[in-house]
């Protein structure tokens, strides 16, 4: 049996709680203890939300559309992201769309397998944002350095190549602004981001206001997000992928 252990929340400032490090004694009468979410006797699955998004009601795609941006971390690391992602999509392409998928360029800029994936390797935030309006994405995988955000300095962002070339920290506002789609009326937003950058999920402050990079994008409509309140180590990163 799993326990999913579901925080409804409103306020950032618990964010800052790292529930996934609480300890619980092993069983009644037991002096040892062990760590909430690693425990396997019964398997704990800790998830945070807030009241104005909630899962409920959400109509989770059947056929998803990746969008895959990673920023310029380790070489090494993007293609290893980059062939779990291909390994995911595989059993779905079309044998022509495989063809192309075999003779993509892993270094090109833009890399495209069928509709199911698309792949930004350092881009700006526009193009971000332009890319989103040209296509609906259900699913957005990031994968960048974490910084602390230049304008509120008690704050984390994903690290993008700027205008100029020089690093652009992006709030979490900024980059759910760039992720979200208003045609018609109607307001288009991914179902699932994840994020594999180290404090994405880390608050920083209860000082001034203001969210985490991942409690952002959750605030702003997105579903569910997933992402890291701690340092993520590149090994780690993989099969979060």
């Amino acid at each position: 049996m799993l326990v999913h252990l579901r925080l409804t929340l409103s306020a950032s400032e618990l964010a800052l709680l790292p529930f996934e490090l609480a300890k619980v004694p092993v069983g009644p009468g037991a002096a040892a203890e062990t760590w909430l979410a690693i425990q396997t006797r019964p398997p704990v699955c800790v998830t945070r939300n807030i009241r104005t998004v909630s899962s409920e009601g959400v109509a989770w795609p059947e056929r998803p559309r990746i969008l895959f941006i990673s920023g310029e971390p380790d070489p090494d690391l993007f293609i290893q992201h980059r062939t779990a992602l291909i390994e995911a999509i595989q059993p779905f392409l079309k044998p022509d769309e495989r063809k192309v998928a075999d003779r993509q360029d892993e270094k090109a800029a833009l890399q495209s397998f069928g509709d199911l994936l698309t792949i930004l390797r350092n881009p700006t935030l526009d193009e971000v944002m332009r890319e989103c309006r040209e296509h609906r994405y259900t699913h957005i995988h990031v994968l960048a350095h974490g910084d602390l955000y230049r304008l509120s300095p008690d704050l984390y962002g994903v690290v993008l190549r700027g205008r100029d070339d020089d690093p652009d920290i992006v709030s979490g506002e900024r980059f759910a602004t760039a992720l979200t789609v208003i045609d018609e009326g109607c307001i288009h937003r991914p179902t699932v981001v994840t994020i594999a950058a180290c404090d994405s999920a880390n608050l920083g402050t209860v000082v001034i206001p203001g969210a985490s990079f991942a409690h952002a994008l959750h605030l702003a409509g997105i579903p569910l997000v997933v992402a890291s309140q701690f340092p993520l180590s590149m090994a780690g990163s993989v099969p979060l992928v």
